[in-house]
C-alpha cells in the first residue's frame, strides 16, 4: 500500500509460501507416479517378452563389438531380426543399430530372391506360366449360364493368344484392346492390382502357390468385409451393422497372420 511518508510497502500473505511449495511439489509427484507406472508395467510383462528383449539387446551388442564403429551385418543377423519383427511386437523399441524400415527391406529382398531362384529355367519348383488356353478357360468359368459381358477390356499381353480370342468370340464378347504401354486406360484393374501389391504382397514372403492362394483369400475377405472405402462413405462392399455398446466389449481380431486387424464388439 502507498504511504505518505515513503515508497511502496509490499504485504506478503502468510499462505504464499505454502502455495509456492505446493506448486513445486507437482512435478515431483508426477515423476513419482510415472516411475510407479513404469515399475508396474515391467512387473506385468511376460517372462518370454523379457527374454526376447534381452536376446535382441545382446545380439546388437555382439554385432557392435564384432564390427567396431560401423556394424557389419551377416545373413544370419538379418534372418534373426526378420524373425523378431514377425513374432515380437516390441522389436522396434529395442532396435538400435539399424532403422525399422531397413528390416522390412530385408524381408522384401528375401522375397524377390526366393522367387528369382524359383523362376530360373530348369529349376525345380518353378511357378507355372499361364497359357492362352488356361486364360480362356478362366473366362468361361467367370461367366457361366449365359451371363457374359458385352465387352472385355484388356491389354496386349501375350497370354491372350489365339485360344483365348476364340473362346471370347464364341461367347459373344467384343474385345477392346488398350494402347501399348498405357495401363491408365484400364484404371479399375490397375487400381485393384496396386491395392493387392501395396496392402498385401509387398508385406509377406510367399512360400508356395498354396500359401499365396490362402493369403489372397484372407486379403479379399478383409477387403470386402472390413476395409474402409472412401467411395462407399468409409463403409465396406458388404455393409456392416452398427454395433451398440450393449453388444459387448471391443475385441481386436487379427487376420492373415496379423497383417490386418479389425475390431468387433463381442459378448463376454
Amino acid at each position: 500500500m502507498p504511504r505518505p511518508g515513503g515508497g511502496l510497502r509490499m504485504t506478503v500473505s502468510a499462505d504464499a509460501a505454502p502455495q509456492r511449495r505446493r506448486r513445486g511439489s507437482v512435478p515431483a509427484m508426477r515423476s513419482v507416479l510415472v516411475a510407479l507406472v513404469v515399475a508396474l508395467a515391467s512387473v506385468l510383462r511376460s517372462r518370454a517378452s523379457l527374454h526376447i528383449e534381452v536376446l535382441a539387446l545382446r545380439h546388437q551388442l555382439a554385432v557392435l563389438q564384432r564390427a567396431g564403429r560401423r556394424p557389419l551385418l551377416k545373413p544370419a543377423d538379418r534372418v534373426l531380426w526378420g524373425w523378431l519383427s514377425r513374432t515380437w511386437s516390441g522389436w522396434q523399441n529395442a532396435l538400435v543399430f539399424v532403422k525399422p524400415r531397413t528390416v522390412i527391406s530385408w524381408q522384401r529382398k528375401r522375397f524377390r530372391d526366393h522367387w528369382t531362384r524359383l523362376s530360373r529355367a530348369g529349376s525345380p519348383g518353378r511357378p507355372p506360366i499361364p497359357t492362352a488356353r488356361w486364360t480362356g478357360q478362366q473366362v468361361v468359368e467367370a461367366f457361366p449360364w449365359d451371363t457374359a459381358a458385352r465387352f472385355l477390356l484388356r491389354d496386349r499381353d501375350g497370354v491372350y493368344g489365339a485360344d483365348f480370342r476364340r473362346r471370347v468370340r464364341s461367347m459373344g464378347i467384343e474385345e477392346v484392346i488398350i494402347a501399348a504401354r498405357s495401363p491408365w486406360q484400364s484404371p479399375y484393374v490397375e487400381r485393384m492390382i496396386g491395392s493387392v501389391r501395396r496392402e498385401c504382397l509387398d508385406n509377406v514372403v510367399v512360400l508356395s502357390e498354396r500359401h499365396l492362394r490362402r493369403i489372397l483369400e484372407d486379403y479379399f475377405t478383409h477387403y470386402h468385409r472390413w476395409r474402409c472405402h472412401q467411395s462407399l462413405e468409409m463403409d465396406c462392399p458388404e455393409p456392416r451393422a452398427v454395433q451398440p455398446p450393449e453388444a459387448g466389449q471391443v475385441v481386436e481380431i487379427r487376420e492373415a497372420g496379423g497383417l490386418y486387424r479389425h475390431y468387433e464388439r463381442l459378448a463376454a
